[in-house]
Parts: structure tokens; C-alpha cells; sequence
């Protein structure tokens, strides 16, 4: 590499690891998922790493004779060596094969910084660069290590079935949690590794379903992400604080609240499983790093976006259906890498049509396992009515329509959104309580933001 330095490397502990594996075949089950071929310097090395984990994917011996044998069937015994380098690497077995792994792994992301470094520095000498482009390449060659690291996760169909078997004994004995994560609706639910569309057009309570299953999810132990575009974390808290408390959020910002209610606010003991992000600065291009870069400070259990369309569009080249495109890409593939619940939230196109077509943006509902449509049949007729006015038949009734569901046959349903409260529930569990005393309540007193 340039500056005349040699490149970052450990290739005694190369020959360590790969040695030891030879000479204790059952010690390469606890370094299989952190080696790669690449993540070797000496690029003999990678291969006979990659021998080794052939023959053990395989379920054949390994030792000197069976790598030689495998080596030389493949015609690339005599390039990393011969016969004397394999019997040479017995030598250098050792103890603490998973600290040596580690530090080979850390030589590998050391020489690829250095790479890339090299590569963006160029870049950005050049006066014809676009910088939102560097900027994204920058991002995705970044991103290239992780992938690097990670690499292809294919699978057979027993090793899937041993997997699942392994995770139902853990959730039936309490070492793990199911992969199924409840809301604040029985019928909704979220997975794990999974995204979740929820599509509405607004005052239909999509805010409010994001706030109660988070606090319900965070109840149960869960890490939740809320990424809001929309509101300020402030605005988001004010909400939550006012299902606890029926203090509405427009007095809590603007400060207007007795000394009583201020006891009331400041006594609340408030989840610390519910972190927000105010999406500041994120965008198209750095969607998906920010998201990763969330993830790896906070190791979340759930993330809520609030809402798709309004991260910004930028770059050139690309149509905004086409860098919405990506963008989902993106997220379904964060869900899977790192078993996160994803929901995104996303506005409908205006008109009558309430159906997959109408999510703006396109693109989507593709990857998602699930798309919920949130409906408010009754808008026309109560968009005049303060709350306590409507009817109790139809007071915060929103229809759920189930557009898509990969895993399950339910429709959908109805569920009760309290707009006084902020919080939504099971339609049959919805109070309807006439009052004995109309109470008038100003729509300004309970304006959502």
C-alpha cells in the first residue's frame, strides 16, 4: 500500500487459527461465522481456510491427510505450499483461537479502511466529482465491508429446521424471546426480521398506533426505534404523555398547565426502551446508513419510520420512484440482517382508493410481509364534530384493511381511536360510555400536530 508502510496483518495468528482447526477439527465451530476467505492476508491462507470449512460443511474429518487430499483434488495444493506448509501449521496450534480470529478479523476491516480511504481521497481532489455522489459511494463502500464480513447465508433446509426447533425450545423455556411482537391491536402483529406497512391518510391515527405499541412493546422488554420525519421528539413525548396523562399535548408544548398537572408530569416514570430519532439531515442516500449506524449504538428490537415519503430525495440520475425503490430494498434488508421488526408508516394518495396502488411513493409494499390500511369510513360526516360529539357508534372507528399478509390469512378488523387520549385499541374494547354531562371540547384544545 502507499506511505511505504506494510499493510495491516497477523499472519502468525493466520497460521495459529488455521493450525489449530487441523489439529482440533471441533474448534472451528466457534470462529466459522467470523473468518472469511478474504479476511486472510496471505491469500494462501484463505484458501485452505475455505478448505477447511468445506470439509466441514461437508461433515468429513478434518486433519492433515483430508485437507491435503482436498487440496490436491482441487488442483491447488502446490500453491499454497505443498505438503510441508500443511504439516508446518500443526505446529503453530494454540489456545484462544477465537481472540486470534478476532484479531485477523481486525486486520482485514483495517486494510479495507485503508482502501477505501485511499479511494475517497482520490475522488475528492477531483473537481468534477458530484459530492452527493462521493458521499454515497463513500456509504456504500463502507457498507461493502460489513457485507464482506457477513457474506452469503445459504442454508439447508435441516439446518433451517434445526434452527426453528432451537428457537421454539428457547421461547418455551425463557432463554429467548418469539420472533412474534404484540401491538397495541391484537390483530396486528409484527416479526421479526419483517417490515410492516401501515398506510392512512392523516388524522386516521397513525402517530397514535406507533406510540401505543411502543409503549406496550417496551413493557414487554422490547428496544423500540421510533424515527420520526414528521414531529419533533418533544411533539412525540407531549403525545405519549398525554395517553398517561389526558393533559393534551398542544398545552404541555406550549407550557399552559397548572402547577397540579406539572406534579402529575413530572412524577410520570417514563420508558427508557423508547428511544426517537428526529431523522435530522437523513435522506436517500444515507438512509441506510443511519440506520445501521442506530442499530450497532442501541441494538433495537423494533424500529418505526414516520412516515416513508417524507425522507428527502436527492442525487441525481435516479427517478424518485426508483430511489423509493432502493430505499425499501434497503430496509427489508436491514430487518433481515439484523432481526429487527420494521413498520413504516406511509401516506395514501388522495381520492376514494384505499388500496395497495394507493401508497405514494410505489415500491414499498413489495418487500413488506404485511401492509395494513388504516380507514376512516366516517370522515365526511364527522369532520365538523368535535369528538365527544360523534355518535359513540362511529366515535374514533377506523377500519383495518389487511392488503397483504405473507403469513397469515386474517383480513383485518376495527379498531378505537381515542383522539382525546391519543391512544388507539381493539374496537371491542372501546368504552362507549355516553356521558351523563356533555362535556364541550374545542377542536383547538386537542389539535394534532
Amino acid at each position: 500500500m502507499d506511505y511505504g508502510k506494510i499493510p495491516p496483518q497477523a499472519i502468525d495468528m493466520e497460521k495459529a487459527v488455521l493450525g489449530t482447526v487441523i489439529f482440533e477439527s471441533n474448534q472451528i465451530i466457534d470462529i466459522i461465522d467470523l473468518l472469511k476467505p478474504e479476511s486472510f492476508y496471505q491469500p494462501e491462507n484463505g484458501i485452505i481456510w475455505n478448505t477447511l470449512v468445506d470439509l466441514y460443511s461437508k461433515s468429513q474429518p478434518i486433519d492433515v491427510l483430508s485437507v491435503q487430499e482436498n487440496l490436491r483434488k482441487n488442483g491447488k495444493l502446490e500453491s499454497v505450499g505443498g505438503v510441508f506448509y500443511i504439516s508446518e501449521l500443526t505446529n503453530m496450534a494454540t489456545f484462544g483461537i477465537v481472540h486470534h480470529a478476532k484479531i485477523i478479523v481486525q486486520k482485514f476491516i483495517q486494510r479495507e479502511l485503508i482502501k477505501i480511504s485511499h479511494e475517497i481521497i482520490k475522488e475528492s481532489y477531483e473537481d468534477t466529482t458530484d459530492v452527493f455522489e462521493l458521499l454515497d459511494n463513500a456509504n456504500n463502500l463502507l457498507l461493502s465491508i460489513q457485507n464482506a464480513l457477513t457474506g452469503t447465508n445459504v442454508q439447508t433446509l435441516i439446518s433451517c429446521q434445526n434452527s426453528i426447533l432451537k428457537k421454539i425450545l428457547e421461547v418455551k423455556s425463557g432463554l429467548a424471546k418469539s420472533d412474534e411482537v404484540l401491538t397495541c391491536v391484537p390483530f396486528i402483529k409484527f416479526y421479526k426480521n419483517t417490515v410492516t406497512v401501515i398506510g392512512a391518510k392523516p388524522g386516521t391515527g397513525k402517530t397514535a398506533f406507533i406510540l401505543s405499541s411502543a409503549l406496550k412493546q417496551a413493557e414487554k422488554g422490547y428496544k423500540v426505534m421510533v424515527i420520526s420525519l414528521e414531529m419533533t421528539s418533544d411533539r412525540l413525548t407531549a403525545r405519549v404523555i398525554q395517553t398517561k396523562t389526558q393533559i393534551f399535548a398542544k398545552r404541555l408544548i406550549s407550557g399552559e398547565i397548572t402547577n397540579e398537572e406539572y406534579d402529575t408530569v413530572k412524577d410520570l416514570n417514563l420508558s427508557e426502551n423508547v428511544l426517537i430519532d428526529e431523522g435530522i439531515g437523513v435522506n436517500s442516500q444515507n438512509f441506510k446508513t443511519r440506520l445501521v449506524s442506530l442499530y450497532k449504538k442501541y441494538r433495537f428490537d423494533v424500529c418505526y419510520i414516520d412516515y416513508f415519503q417524507k425522507i428527502p430525495m436527492v442525487g441525481k440520475g435516479s427517478s424518485v420512484d426508483l430511489q423509493f425503490n432502493l430505499m425499501e430494498t434497503q430496509i427489508c434488508a436491514f430487518a433481515k440482517e439484523n432481526s429487527v421488526a420494521m413498520c413504516v408508516l406511509s401516506q395514501l394518495t388522495r381520492g376514494e382508493n384505499s388500496g395497495l396502488e394507493s401508497l405514494r411513493g410505489g415500491g414499498i409494499e413489495q418487500g413488506a410481509q404485511q401492509v395494513y390500511m388504516f380507514i376512516d369510513e366516517n370522515i365526511n360526516e364527522t369532520k365538523n364534530l368535535d369528538f365527544l360529539s360523534i355518535p359513540v357508534q362511529i366515535r374514533g372507528r377506523i377500519k383495518v384493511n389487511c392488503e397483504k399478509n405473507r403469513d397469515d390469512s386474517y383480513l383485518g378488523g376495527e379498531i378505537y381511536f381515542d383522539k382525546l387520549k391519543q391512544v388507539m385499541m381493539d374496537w371491542n374494547l372501546n368504552p362507549n360510555i355516553e356521558l351523563g354531562e356533555m362535556v364541550e371540547i374545542k377542536k383547538s384544545e386537542f389539535e394534532i400536530f
